[in-house]
């Protein structure tokens, strides 16, 4: 007799749902066919690396943040590296998500060789963030890359790189949309670290700060305009040379303007060549412009020979009343400075002035330039 029995194999739900509730402190890698649920603010330390698989998505609970190396003391860094089909999601765990869900992800001093690409982040910027953060700020973190990457629905910045001079190893072919503050937050001394391909939908916020890099430095075209706020100083103890692309947009804030070879220690030039078409633009951030409203590109005696601006429009500047012009020459001697087929309009004081000069003093060249409506004149020499 031959008997047949079967038995009926238990099944159990496959677990789908992972929820992090502690630091990070070895290496981890965090897989796409679960969903990860941050609940507490979490950090990655004790020289451990984070990698996320393409297509992972990671969910953050209300006000909760991803930091790298927040202790400062140990290091950590994070590889988050999705593909053009199966990007990374860093979202909201909300049901109805909005703006400033959660706080972000912020690299500090340890973090040094950290990775995004081909990441999306949503919703972030929340008001844990002091001072209006990104969905990723830098803070003091070195060589951090972040290509193909979307930012959109912060409530503050999509990008703030702070106090890292070394932040961006690169930044190319980024996306941003709907931003609350603007997309991109950093220093003069970083802007030159942003590469090709970005998409903006709002401004890039430049603020005060040494441009000290040896050699070319060159602030890129973008389709969005750079706004500066307080003093940019370019200059170094071997030279410095900014240079600004064809089409660049260049708003100042109240009193802002730009010193080149300010310390007496310092050397610098400006190679600021536009097109007809594409011209180089130096003006107010204002909504509402008027004269006055930035102070001015200032020439100190590190000048060094060579400077040119070129196609380039400068407008509502001059509120400096120590030197009131929008191109001011001082202290300069045995510089020349060669400005042509370029514009200037609405200072409250001059188009362009030589202030303090004698008898060493090289004047600029001058070809094919217009003025018009400036309150004190076109020029004082």
């Amino acid at each position: 007799m031959l008997i047949f029995s079967s038995c009926e194999k238990e099944t159990t739900d496959p677990i789908t749902d992972i929820h992090i509730t502690k630091d990070i402190t070895e290496n981890t890698t965090w897989q796409a066919q679960y969903v990860y649920y941050v609940d507490v603010s979490i950090d990655v330390t004790n020289a451990a690396t984070l990698t996320i698989e393409p297509g992972t998505t990671i969910k953050f609970g209300q006000g909760k943040s991803l930091t790298i190396s927040y202790a400062g003391s140990s290091s950590g860094n994070i590889k988050a590296n999705g593909t053009k089909e199966k990007p990374i999601v860093f979202t909201s765990q909300a049901d109805v998500k909005s703006k400033g869900d959660w706080n972000g992800i912020w690299l500090y001093t340890g973090a040094n060789a950290s990775e995004f690409n081909y990441c999306i982040f949503e919703y972030a910027g929340g008001s844990g963030w002091s001072g209006g953060e990104g969905a990723i700020t830098i803070n003091l973190a070195k060589n951090v890359s972040i290509d193909n990457c979307i930012f959109e629905n912060s409530e503050s910045y999509g990008v703030r790189v702070y106090q890292s001079r070394l932040g961006l190893n690169s930044f190319t072919g980024n996306t941003f949309n709907n931003n609350e503050i603007n997309d991109l937050k950093l220093y003069a001394y970083n802007v030159s670290h942003i590469g090709e391909g970005n998409i903006f939908s709002k401004d890039i916020d430049v603020f005060s700060s040494d441009v000290d890099a040896p050699g070319d430095v060159v602030w890129a075209k973008q389709n969005a305009n750079y706004i500066l706020f307080g003093e940019v100083s370019v200059g170094s103890g071997t030279g410095t040379k900014l240079i600004i692309e064809a089409g660049a947009s260049l708003k100042f804030n109240e009193n802002s303007h730009i010193t080149i070879a300010y310390s007496s220690s310092n050397f610098a030039m400006i190679e600021a060549i536009g097109t007809a078409t594409e011209p180089i633009h130096f003006t107010s951030s204002s909504a509402n412009p008027s004269k006055g409203d930035w102070n001015s590109i200032t020439f100190y005696d590190g000048s060094s020979s060579g400077s040119v601006f070129d196609y380039c429009n400068f407008s509502d500047g001059g509120g400096y009343s120590g030197a009131p012009a929008m191109i001011v020459f001082k202290y300069q001697q045995g510089s020349t400075t060669t400005i042509k087929n370029s514009s200037f309009s609405n200072s409250e004081g001059y188009g362009i002035m030589l202030d303090q000069v004698n008898s060493d003093t090289n004047y600029p060249s001058l070809f094919n330039n217009t003025f018009s409506n400036n309150t004190l004149g076109d020029m004082n020499w």
